[in-house]
């Protein structure tokens, strides 16, 4: 489990989103939402605060929370497991817009709760591992007392806040964003992309034009037409002299193409691939049938692509495929 700041030189450069969770707070857009973004990454760990008063830090990842609590702490320092861990802390008494405070008492005080209480970026107790004192810690928590001025901030799953992971890449100006949704979602309503589409247009400004039509399901076929589409992030809306980017959004569907063994998986299954998350048990032909999809999703949305894309040293032209993305996949004209 190696020290997370080890990789700044690494290819590909992770970036792992958690949530901070807030409930307390005098602005109003953390009260609605009760999240903001916390990232950590190999160079730098923190958040930035949305609206007109601004706030929020960032520290450097190799001294952030490196050094002892009090008592046998040799929990020092931002390692990869724990950040991917608690990126993915989903049953949390405090999950964003879905937080309620009965079911945060209850939560709280049968400890059915995941998520990690670490120093706030913008105190000076920020390079310590852990409180003082975890009592206060746990009443806040138990009574809904979370906010961005506390010595310790409580973070969660970074999904109770974008569950795409497309925020902090349009944060970065990333100029092709590949975000694959896998939540479950019977009735396409695309409440995940919405809400990433929302913030990022909010607080960073960027609108982000994607067009998702085909990728709902058709009546008359009870399939859908696309299980992929590829929109504009238009970046120089909040920057004159940054271009514009790509999004290429992947979502499983069946449209008819499949292999026979999917098809037939779908028949015994109606609501593949969009099945319960609840349930965690996969079997042989389950699992087999969820990786062979994600496989022929991904070659049809980037195959042809990456082929006029390439170049002869193996490399990629990416304005190219950036280009080819947007014709193959991009709003009929």
């Amino acid at each position: 489990d190696m020290l997370l700041a080890e990789l700044k030189n690494a290819r590909p450069y992770p970036i792992v989103n958690t949530a901070l969770n807030l409930v307390d707070g005098e602005e109003l857009a953390w009260q609605t939402r009760r999240t903001a973004s916390f990232a950590f990454t190999p160079r730098w760990c923190g958040y930035e605060q949305a609206g007109p008063g601004g706030g929020g830090c960032y520290r450097p990842t190799a001294a952030y929370a490196a050094q002892a609590g009090v008592g046998l702490d040799d929990d020092t320092g931002v390692r990869l497991g724990m950040a991917v861990a608690l990126s993915g802390a989903a049953a949390s008494p405090h999950m964003g817009t879905h937080w309620s405070a009965p079911l945060n008492f209850l939560m709280t005080m049968f400890n059915v709760r995941l998520g990690r209480w670490c120093p706030n970026p913008a105190r000076p107790t920020w390079t310590s591992s852990s409180p003082p004192i975890g009592l206060f810690s746990l009443l806040a928590e138990l009574f809904g007392q979370l906010d961005a001025d506390a010595g310790y901030v409580h973070l969660s799953d970074g999904g109770h806040f974008d569950n795409l992971g497309i925020y902090e890449l349009v944060r970065r100006r990333c100029r092709l964003v590949i975000a694959v949704d896998v939540g479950s979602d019977r009735e396409h309503a695309f409440e995940d992309l919405g809400n990433a589409i929302r913030r990022c247009a909010t607080d960073l400004h960027v609108r982000i034009d994607l067009d998702v039509a085909r990728l709902a399901v058709a009546p008359e076929t009870g399939m859908c037409r696309a299980s992929c589409a590829a929109g504009s992030i238009r970046y120089s809306q909040a920057d004159r002299a940054a271009g514009d980017g790509v999004i290429l959004y992947l979502k499983p569907a069946i449209v008819g193409t499949e292999n026979a063994d999917l098809l037939n998986y779908r028949k015994q299954h109606p609501d593949y691939p969009h099945e319960s998350l609840a349930d965690g048990w996969f079997d042989e032909a389950r699992f087999e049938s969820y990786r062979a999809l994600g496989e022929h999703v991904l070659a049809g949305a980037l195959a042809e692509a990456a082929r006029a894309a390439a170049q002869a040293d193996g490399g990629c032209d990416l304005d190219t495929l950036c280009a080819q993305l947007l014709r193959q996949h991009g709003p009929a004209r």
